[in-house]
């Protein structure tokens, strides 16, 4: 299984994205990019989305997709 994780502003293509192997492996770039707290880590890996704010994180959402195969 392939999973993308995504990032960019709402109504434009992803500012970022990239493909990973396993879904832990998308969460933690995502963490690690946006420099996320334990609250929306946990947010992120549970929903596979999450709203962030421009100001603090440079994009405005941040999510994981299964690619299609």
């Amino acid at each position: 299984m392939t999973y993308i994780a995504m990032a960019g502003l709402h109504g434009y293509l992803p500012n970022y994205s990239e493909a990973y192997d396993t879904y832990e492996a998308a969460v933690e770039d995502l963490v690690d990019m946006n420099e996320l707290e334990q609250a929306d880590m946990e947010t992120l890996r549970n929903t596979g989305y999450l709203e962030l704010e421009l100001h603090i994180h440079g994009n405005e959402y941040c999510e994981i997709t299964k690619a299609v195969e």
